[in-house]
């Protein structure tokens, strides 16, 4: 499988990437996967584990999403648990990753 990623980057001000390694001022970093096939979520997840061991970044936390709907669900009701990164599916039932990502940055 190949991935295509087409991205509006947003990355917390205190995230600093040189050369293979984010800064140590950041101790850990949260990364959002929203898809509809579970295959693509999980192939997506070992894709980012392998690119964070790469970089020597070890302290991460993967939270997975079936649906546009439960990207916004977590982000309403839990505010104090943050993601750093939000990779989003385009073309899902429902509401799609584009119209998501409106709504998020509103």
């Amino acid at each position: 499988m190949e991935f295509c990623i087409t991205a509006n980057i947003i990355i917390r001000e205190n995230i600093y990437v040189t050369d293979k390694r984010i800064s140590p001022f950041v101790k850990g970093i949260t990364i959002g996967i929203c898809d509809d096939n579970a295959v693509d979520r999980n192939k997506l997840q070992k894709f980012c584990e392998r690119v964070l061991k790469d970089m020597e970044m070890d302290n991460h936390t993967f939270y997975l999403f079936q649906s546009a709907e439960e990207v916004l669900y977590y982000c309403e009701n839990m505010k104090n648990k943050r993601i750093d990164i939000l990779f989003l599916d385009i073309e899902m039932p429902g509401m799609d990753g584009i119209c998501l990502k409106n709504k998020l940055v509103d």
